[in-house]
């Protein structure tokens, strides 16, 4: 459902190419940290793509985590940025392409998953889970999970917090972000918009539409970047049936 990039051709002066053109492409996101700040962020992307592909492109907030493969049907959307786990389920099971990942700030296009405890909680590893569970239960610890972007951001803003958790656990780096499209796309449009994606550092509108979106460059994505997710998936379906025996 999301994620890769090609070259950017000369535009063909073919009038029955351009009449052919959609009029728009609605492209969804999924909701993460604070929505205003997000949809600030991706109108400006929005804006510069809609501008260098000449197709209106609009946005859409698709709200509740849970249902993000629903209401991309529902919705009708041309494509979406998704989470790695969302990305994965809908080229799974709608057949989306995944055509790019952004790169952060620091560099990098992937994220994995942490889990961490309270220092004092006498938890060091996930083996200990009955422990943790009754560790919580009586106050003595609490246990979380959180993607490491978002635990690194909040450490670097307190960095009291890295004295108080600690880290016990973290999955392998999976895509954080990828923009996934219909399979349906127009062929010539899809590499269009995989070419401009791709080369926005290369000219100072793109980088500074980069800057302002948060992010260094796009990168080409691709099926096998979610061979693991997959993997991991079922290897918690797994978890959760073999619990659920007990």
């Amino acid at each position: 459902m999301v994620c890769l990039l090609l070259c950017l051709a000369a535009p063909a002066a073919i009038p029955v190419a351009a009449a052919e053109q959609p009029e728009e492409l609605l492209i969804g996101i999924e909701p993460e940290h604070n929505i205003f700040e997000h949809m600030k962020r991706y109108r400006l992307l929005a804006g510069y793509l809609s501008d260098q592909l000449g197709v209106k492109v609009n946005l859409t907030i698709m709200s509740r985590y849970g249902e993000v493969i629903k209401r991309f049907k529902t919705l009708k959307l041309d494509g979406a940025f998704l989470t790695s786990y969302t990305a994965t389920m809908g080229i799974k099971e709608l057949g989306l392409e995944p055509l790019v990942n952004p790169v952060n700030l620091s560099g990098e296009s992937t994220s994995q998953g942490y889990i961490f405890v309270r220092k004092d909680s006498g938890i060091r590893d996930v083996n200990s889970h009955d422990s943790a569970i009754f560790a919580v239960l009586d106050g003595r610890a609490d246990i979380g999970a959180a993607k490491n972007t978002v635990f690194n951001k909040l450490v670097h803003d307190d960095p009291s917090i890295q004295q108080e958790l600690e880290i016990i656990a973290q999955s392998p780096k999976v895509p954080e972000i990828t923009l996934c499209i219909r399979k349906e796309i127009d062929p010539e449009l899809r590499e269009k918009l995989s070419a401009v994606l791709l080369q926005m550092d290369q000219t100072p509108q793109g980088r500074e539409v980069l800057k302002q979106f948060k992010a260094l460059r796009f990168v080409k994505s691709y099926k096998t970047d979610f061979v693991r997710v997959e993997e991991m998936a079922q290897e918690a379906r797994a978890a959760i049936a073999e619990h659920g025996r007990d």
